[in-house]
């Protein structure tokens, strides 16, 4: 989190301190306001996915117990590196609700899968078709990062697909962390964690569970990219034609890139790639989208990391792991 913000830091520095607090300092709040009203939106979105997939495994969570577990579970996700707090809200559910991680952890891996393939979409397109002339050095980021993301979920395909590779990956990584006592606690439940989460994982194969988890995931990040947008008409910079389409797609381009970094909430890195992003196509300055980067932070991020960590603080802990 220090090599994050001293990453934010250090563009803010760039882009000269004097003009983002001005820019800040002349907020239309009106836009901010509408922002915080439709922050609930995306939640109950992220929500519903969850809960949809939780239900093909036979899950049912009440819509605001998930919601609850679920902002928490983000909240934690956001300050960790590369989001490696995500797992931790199928820990939530056990504690809360009693259901088994090996259970409830494949919809997690299935909702990541279909984030990277949505935001590749969103991203991609735009990119190779409409702006990729001028974004050389993005195209190839890009690239790199879509290649990174597809060997990680083919081997995690591979490994899934099969209870014999699901046993031995879950063995190899108890292995690897029977140094922590409370770890070494859990060496009898591995196997029935094993077959469960092949089980789970199982489920999620058939075509109509795909497009509908796909359709929800394409909503929640043009939503993601749409609030961004409107901490540019809070800053009047909102008027160019094709800036809202920008916006979209740098969301999904700077999510893509910044995760790579490992950096907690990709802070930092995925500012610069806005700044990279949208400097290159309009006249916006560094200060300008800086600005902008920090009002969707406040929407986007810190919310979610505010009230998630009261829902974690005062959630009522009913099961033990």
């Amino acid at each position: 989190m220090v090599v994050a913000l001293g990453l934010l830091a250090a563009l803010i520095v760039v882009a000269d301190p004097g003009k983002v607090v001005d820019l800040l300092l002349k907020v239309d709040l009106k836009w901010i306001a509408l922002g915080l009203c439709l922050w609930p939106v995306g939640v109950v979105l992220r929500t519903e996915r969850w809960r949809y997939l939780l239900r093909k495994v036979g899950v049912n969570v009440p819509f605001i117990e998930a919601a609850k577990i679920y902002v928490a579970g983000l909240a934690i996700s956001n300050i960790t590196p590369a989001k490696s707090g995500d797992p931790l809200r199928s820990v939530l559910l056990k504690k809360v609700a009693g259901d088994r991680v090996g259970t409830t952890l494949p919809a997690l891996i299935v909702e990541r899968a279909f984030d990277i393939a949505a935001m590749v979409v969103i991203a991609g397109i735009p990119l190779f078709t409409v702006f990729g002339v001028r974004m050389q050095g993005l195209m190839t980021w890009f690239g790199a990062a879509v290649g990174v993301y597809a060997a990680v979920f083919a081997i995690a395909v591979y490994v899934l697909s099969s209870e014999g590779r699901t046993h031995t990956a879950i063995n190899m990584i108890y292995r690897g962390l029977s140094w922590w006592p409370r770890v070494r606690k859990l060496e009898h439940r591995m196997s029935d964690f094993a077959a469960s989460l092949h089980s789970s994982f199982k489920l999620y194969g058939s075509w109509s569970i795909m497009w509908r988890t796909a359709a929800f995931s394409l909503c929640i990040w043009t939503f993601e990219g749409a609030l961004f947008w409107l901490s540019f008409q809070a800053l009047g910079l909102g008027q160019a034609a094709q800036l809202p389409v920008a916006v979209i797609v740098t969301v999904s381009l700077s999510t893509l890139i910044a995760v790579l970094t490992f950096l907690p909430g990709g802070i930092g890195s995925s500012e610069v790639v806005a700044v990279a992003f949208l400097t290159s196509l309009f006249p916006l300055s560094v200060a300008d989208v800086t600005a902008a980067a920090l009002l969707n932070r406040f929407i986007g991020f810190w919310v979610y990391i505010v009230v998630g960590a009261g829902l974690l603080a005062t959630m009522r802990y009913r099961y033990s792991i």
